[in-house]
């Protein structure tokens, strides 16, 4: 059963989110059940919908992976020339206004 407070949320919802098709975004929330990163059970106010919630091995999963993303990020720019970091730390503005229109 989905845990109190937890974030649910249908399969519409969650592809309107990341912008893909339903089916596509079904396909990824079927493996992810099978591996236990999140439940899925019938909505209580619409048995033809399906809610879906993270489970606690799913929050752990995206803890670890925030982790080891920041770490090879800070590897990759650790391996730049410093010519390469400067016109890096120059772009950002411009990489920050992108990832704010995503």
């Amino acid at each position: 059963m989905l845990g109190v407070g937890a974030v649910e949320e249908t399969v519409r919802c969650l592809a309107k989110l990341e912008r893909v098709s339903a089916q596509a975004i079904g396909t990824v929330l079927t493996g992810l059940h099978r591996r236990g990163m999140v439940e899925r059970e019938p909505d209580p106010a619409d048995g033809r919908r399906v809610i879906t919630g993270i489970t606690e091995a799913g929050k752990a999963a995206l803890v670890n992976r925030e982790q080891v993303i920041t770490e090879r990020l800070a590897a990759a720019v650790d391996s730049l020339t410093p010519e390469e970091r400067e016109r890096l730390a120059a772009a950002l503005p411009v990489l920050v206004v992108l990832a704010e229109r995503l």
